[in-house]
């Protein structure tokens, strides 16, 4: 989950709404709506006991379609106690929030679930305060979650108890305007104190991605900058934009250390400093207006007590204002005709029926936004001059399998601006990028390409209008892109390039095969220099090509990357226990338990315990005899496991001094002397023997193997219980280390 923050100035004070009867709410009223910007008639009202929702894919309420919809919950907001309070919102996808009349969250926009929290704001107990909460789901999963937390409470869902469906005046969200995070621009240029500039994560090290969450304060975000003081970062804005936003601080990373002073230049002319930031500091929002900027350079300097610990972060940076990329699919046309059912927003045209289309495939190749229809087809949109650029992927969709063929066209009014030849079903799908600048009225044209309609499923797979304020010539094509490098993750692989000259948008094109002509368009109209295709499976190798894109068409591709992703190796095992060492002769038997991610073991030998070093590695069981040894030499082991993350830790160390073995003791010299019932006997001590075992027959050399009586520690046996009469045969073995 992303994570970002918008709000006022930390110890903002709200002036409470002063009503009666506390704690004895029943929610907050609720209004669904059938599109996507609380416009038309609200489908239901009703009272939500808390904003606590997760539709997934289904519909959030009767007579509310499951994707595009949009809900406005309104009432008050009672605080339990006195204190700072944190509002917060997880919501997929845009969201906005008022509190008593003032706009804390505005992020109404398309996005999985991500979070956003306020700064803090002093409420006060028992009194209640207006709130308003705005939501829309575009498309896919759909949820919603209203939390706070103050003095005494983590964060929860604000409880039904605390909420009310009071009347409060309905509150109007300020104009929409593009949004660029800043960590998708390409850099000018870069310097930074400590390795790179990170993107979406804090500075960390030396190394590029080494970086945390961003933090500043304990708030987190997901998306910003991450540098390192003195450092400098310089972004072409081409007047694009109308505000730069961001939070500033010093990055939470530094463990509360650290002071910085923050810059903005614009045009090379400073327009911002900051106050000195120090570690620990609350976030620092600031708003810079773009107004006919060019070139802005990003820009943190040390204070007097150096540069150590001067992790600095500019959390949630964004450009804002001028519209930056415009789906097709999110307008409203002026008119829309189609051969089979209606034009679908998102999806392929499906059957006669709205929104029974599957998802855009062009070639195996998935589109999350665009236009289905059916030819024939023509879709009208009323641009008002305010676009330069219309850029799409357009082809017959998978589901014709194979059959069907269309022509697309891109009108001005009555002027073709573009017209394709004849694509089947079959072909590979292509960009097209048109000039728009000053046209009025866009017509978006499908027709059948002289084989029938069979089959005719036509997609304008992205289609966007790009306000670029591009200069190019005509004529002039986009110079190639350079320096592509792909590195694998898990499940993805990320792409970064260098800037081509005379190029409006990129295009990223993927193979399994090396120098593939047929290879998919997977990404189109990218405005940074960098990619994650998260669209790969692990263990197949992808080759990459990028291609720059404007108004006069495509360029020629870059150089062919390659990268092979690959699921995280897995844990270094446990050390395995009870490692046991059994001497021998010449020889010591190793045995240990088994260690359960294990795939092999590693054996270490050493003269003392402290210098072992690798005796057999890759050993498949769980013992080994160690072989060619010097009797009388101590010897040292400890063993470790082995599995594709690593080695375990060392086992426990063992010891043991293998022997040559010794010669038996001699034969005893044995005397016997019969008694009643009884017969004694004798035997002198001899050298080298531990004990004695004692046989018995009733033949010669007949006593068998099984002794009498084993383990005598001293000479001399009585054996009672005889029969008298009977003649007893009788031997003594000595038993020693040799045997």
């Amino acid at each position: 989950m992303r994570a970002a923050f918008t709000g006022l100035a930390a110890g903002l004070w709200l002036l409470p709404i002063l009503v009666q009867g506390q704690n004895n709410g029943t929610g907050l009223r609720g209004q669904y709506y059938a599109t996507r910007d609380l416009t038309g008639s609200v489908v239901l009202e009703r009272i939500d006991a808390a904003v606590d929702f997760a539709w997934s894919t289904g519909s959030p309420a009767a007579g509310a379609p499951a994707d595009r919809f949009s809900i406005r919950w309104s009432g008050q907001i009672e605080a339990p106690a006195t204190g700072s309070y944190t509002i917060a919102t997880v919501s997929d996808d845009g969201v906005r929030l008022w509190l008593n009349g003032k706009l804390l969250i505005d992020d109404w926009y398309n996005h999985t679930a991500l979070r956003n929290q306020t700064l803090p704001v002093n409420l006060s107990a028992g009194q209640k305060y207006s709130i308003q909460v705005e939501y829309y789901d575009n498309t896919g999963n759909a949820s919603m979650r209203l939390l706070w937390s103050y003095p005494g409470q983590t964060e929860q869902v604000v409880p039904k108890s605390r909420l009310y469906p009071m009347a409060v005046g309905l509150l109007k969200a300020p104009p929409q305007s593009g949004r660029t995070m800043l960590s998708e621009m390409p850099f000018l240029s870069q310097s930074n104190g400590l390795g790179p500039v990170e993107r979406d994560r804090a500075n960390g090290g030396a190394a590029p991605g080494d970086g945390k969450t961003i933090s500043i304060g304990g708030f987190k975000w997901g998306s910003g900058l991450g540098m390192h003081a003195p450092a400098n970062v310089a972004i072409a804005v081409d007047d694009r934009f109308d505000f730069f936003r961001s939070m500033i601080g010093v990055d939470d990373e530094s463990g509360g250390g650290g002071s910085v002073i923050f810059e903005v230049w614009l045009d090379g002319v400073k327009k911002y400093t900051s106050p000195v930031m120090r570690g620990g500091m609350a976030p620092l929002a600031i708003e810079i207006s773009l107004e006919n900027v060019k070139l802005m350079n990003l820009a943190v300097l040390p204070t007097a007590d150096g540069n150590k610990g001067d992790s600095a972060s500019w959390a949630y940076a964004r450009l804002e204002g001028k519209e930056t990329v415009r789906y097709l699919s999110d307008m409203k046309w002026l008119s829309a005709a189609n051969g089979l059912g209606p034009v679908e927003r998102d999806m392929s045209n499906g059957g006669p029926a709205e929104k029974d289309g599957g998802k855009i495939l062009l070639r195996g190749q998935v589109y999350r936004k665009g236009l289905g229809t059916m030819a024939p087809s023509t879709v009208v949109y009323d641009l008002d001059g305010r676009y330069e650029l219309f850029t799409a992927v357009v082809g017959v969709d998978d589901i014709s399998q194979g059959k069907g063929s269309v022509v697309f066209e891109v009108l001005a009014g009555t002027k073709s601006l573009y017209k394709s030849p004849v694509l089947k079903g079959t072909d590979l799908a292509r960009h097209v990028a048109v000039p728009v600048k000053g046209v009025d009225e866009l017509t978006l044209k499908v027709t059948d390409g002289g084989d029938g309609a069979a089959g005719d499923f036509a997609d304008w797979a992205d289609a966007k209008l790009l306000p670029l304020g591009s200069d190019i010539p005509a004529g002039v094509m986009p110079s190639p892109p350079s320096a592509l490098t792909a590195a694998p993750g898990n499940g993805l692989v990320k792409l970064s390039w260098k800037a081509s000259a005379n190029t409006v948008s990129y295009s990223v094109l993927r193979s399994t095969s090396s120098n593939d002509p047929a290879a998919k368009t997977i990404e189109s109209n990218l405005m940074a220099t960098s990619f994650e295709d998260d669209g790969v499976k692990n263990g197949t190798k992808y080759y990459y090509r990028v291609i720059g894109v404007n108004a006069n068409g495509q360029g020629a591709p870059s150089n062919e990357a390659s990268a092979t992703p690959m699921a995280p190796a897995p844990a270094p095992p446990l050390p395995p226990a009870n490692l046991t060492a059994k001497p021998g002769n010449a020889q010591v038997l190793l045995a240990w338990n088994p260690s359960a991610t294990a795939t092999a073991y590693a054996l270490y030998r050493g003269l003392n315990a402290s210098s072992l070093s690798l005796l057999a590695s890759n050993l498949k069981t769980v013992s080994h005899t160690d072989s060619n040894l010097n009797n009388g030499t101590t010897y040292f082991y400890y063993v470790v496991a082995l599995n594709a993350g690593g080695a375990s830790n060392p086992s426990n160390i063992v010891s043991a001094k293998p022997e040559a073995p010794q010669p038996p003791p001699a034969a005893p010299v044995l005397t016997a002397t019969a008694g009643n019932r009884q017969v004694t006997l004798a035997w002198a001590p001899v050298n080298g023997a531990a004990s004695y075992n004692v046989y018995r027959g009733l033949t010669s050399n007949g006593q068998g193997a099984a002794a009498l009586v084993t383990n005598l520690t001293a000479p001399g046996y009585v054996n009672t219980g005889l029969t008298n009469g009977t003649t007893y045969y009788y031997k003594v073995t000595a038993v020693g280390p040799g045997g």
